[in-house]
């Protein structure tokens, strides 16, 4: 327990009892099982995520931002690396132990990359003139090498797939 200071109705401070709970799950099980705290519908969607990727590129300076769907991926790409631009940088494996925040968007933001690596089944991610990350299960024949082959002013994309739609659930009261 850690007491608190609680001013009430212009009375002295009181000291009350708050109790702290230490997370057992992983970041990325508990935003999984929280999905009305970082989207708006309350549901994580590949729409969902396309935009708040795109929003989090632009905020960082990326001005050439492009969205599309190739079969199941979607990318987001820009001519613009993106991510050296975040005051907070994301794991350079894209393997997330806790949530990354997103000061440059605002207070008690999380990296949209994050939520990308929490909610998407797989995932590749690649800067200009490097080997890219693969997350998930993804085939040497798979039909994204063909996109990122084809498009190579990009300097920064990230693609994925398989959201699984997951709606928030309150608890049983």
């Amino acid at each position: 327990m850690v007491p608190l200071k609680v001013a009430r109705n212009d009375k002295q401070p009181e000291f009350e009892s708050m109790t702290i709970k230490i997370l057992k799950e992983s970041a990325i099980e508990w935003v999984r099982a929280h999905p009305a705290m970082f989207f708006d519908a309350g549901q994580a969607t590949a729409q969902n995520l396309v935009e708040q990727l795109t929003n989090g590129a632009r905020v960082l300076g990326a001005t050439t931002v492009e969205t599309i769907t190739a079969g199941a991926w979607h990318v987001v790409a820009a001519r613009e690396d993106w991510f050296p631009n975040a005051r907070i940088p994301i794991p350079g494996d894209f393997k997330f132990s806790a949530l990354v925040g997103f000061p440059e968007q605002g207070d008690n933001c999380v990296r949209p990359e994050f939520l990308i690596a929490a909610f998407a089944s797989d995932v590749i991610v690649k800067a200009e003139n490097s080997e890219p990350i693969v997350l998930g299960t993804v085939l040497p024949e798979d039909e994204i090498y063909e996109v990122l082959a084809r498009n190579k002013t990009w300097c920064r994309v990230i693609a994925f797939r398989g959201v699984e739609s997951r709606l928030y659930k309150p608890p049983a009261s």
